[in-house]
């Protein structure tokens, strides 16, 4: 099942993350620094699995599925963003 996802990088991961989001293309928006927005994409558990991957076994990565993510887990810059997306 597709669905659309929050993806949050911690910060010592967030300047790695600009070429594995970029993989996506159309279907990533920027939030912040450390955090992006996918749409249309797969389950987060293969979503967060194949970042992983990429980032390495000491990477972290959060995957929020958009209509359960809480703004507080995110950087303000991000939940200003989600709240102008999806306002309550």
């Amino acid at each position: 099942m597709k669905g659309n996802y929050v993806v949050v990088f911690r910060d010592e991961n967030a300047e790695a993350s600009d070429p594995i989001m970029a993989e996506y293309g159309p279907y990533q928006t920027r939030l912040s620094s450390t955090t992006w927005i996918l749409d249309s994409v797969d389950e987060a558990e293969e979503l967060r699995e194949a970042i992983l991957a990429r980032l390495g076994k000491h990477g972290t990565v959060y995957v929020f599925e958009t209509s359960g993510v809480a703004y507080s887990t995110v950087d303000s810059d991000a939940s200003t963003a989600l709240r102008t997306q999806f306002p309550h």
